[in-house]
């Protein structure tokens, strides 16, 4: 099996952690290989199965590399010759899976991780909105079946006028991710008192999570709430009531700052997970 997209990147979250997850089940399985086909600095198969071609920078967007061969990701995709292709983007890996899954006569699906109209109607308005789902009838009408996180996008794929949906809830790691992962010292070390009531957000801080509403939210509060954002570039305190720390690709690390704290935080509006 193979999977594709180009939301992968050094600092990228949920979808790299999903494709991690999934590899990691999938591996342990007799008969099954999996290889993953992603943006990089250079063409290159590294180490465990991970393919990648090589693609410009986004600027000021975590990492995040935006593909531009097409004929590569397509040719790239019938040297490694899987057996089925899960795509996770509606972008150029997606135009280059469906024409590399029919030549190989093979299944091709799509998951759909982001949700493309709701983004571009931020910038654009309605007309983003019925093009993004124009584009996303005619894209998905080629693919085996779409894959949607929750029911809340499978209904919207569904009113766009996309039929072959399936919905793939994702799930929680709930051996890593326990109450038994607290911490009573992570408040000493963020230079809060014991007393404090700590409010998580973890994952990129970019405009589409509306750090700036979470944190007007949190200093309306006032104390003992602290707001703590884990995805920035270096750990640092932004003013009374807010700290950032750098992004943690360590699930036990990461884990232990879930349970810490007493509640997690989210305001974007545009996520798939539910």
């Amino acid at each position: 099996m193979l999977d594709t997209t180009l939301f992968y990147a050094p600092h990228s979250g949920g979808v790299k952690r999903y494709l991690h997850e999934k590899r990691r089940c999938l591996t342990q399985m007799d008969g099954i290989s999996h290889t993953l086909l992603v943006p990089g600095p250079r063409d290159a198969l590294i180490a465990g199965g991970i393919a990648t071609l090589a693609c410009p920078r986004l600027p000021g967007r975590a990492g995040y590399r935006w593909p531009l061969r097409r004929k590569a990701w397509r040719d790239a995709l019938l040297t490694l010759a899987p057996d089925v292709i899960e795509v996770g983007d509606p972008y150029l890996p997606a135009v280059a899976s469906i024409e590399a899954a029919a030549r190989m006569g093979i299944p091709a699906l799509a998951f759909a991780h982001s949700d493309l109209p709701r983004l571009l109607g931020r910038y654009l308005g309605r007309s983003g909105v019925r093009g993004a789902e124009a584009w996303l009838r005619r894209l998905y009408a080629r693919f085996d079946a779409v894959l949607a996180p929750s029911r809340v996008i499978a209904a919207r794929l569904a009113a766009a006028g996309i039929a072959n949906i399936e919905v793939q809830p994702l799930g929680v790691d709930a051996e890593a991710f326990h109450p038994a992962r607290a911490d009573a010292d992570l408040r000493a070390e963020l230079g809060l008192p014991a007393r404090a009531r700590l409010l998580l957000f973890a994952g990129r801080l970019a405009a589409e999570k509306n750090i700036p509403m979470l944190r007007a939210a949190v200093g309306r509060l006032g104390a003992p709430y602290h707001l703590l954002l884990v995805g920035g570039a270096t750990a640092r305190r932004l003013d009374a009531h807010t700290t950032v720390l750098p992004y943690e690709p360590d699930t036990a690390r990461l884990a232990r700052l879930y349970a810490s704290c007493d509640a997690l935080l989210h305001a974007g509006t545009q996520e798939t997970f539910g």
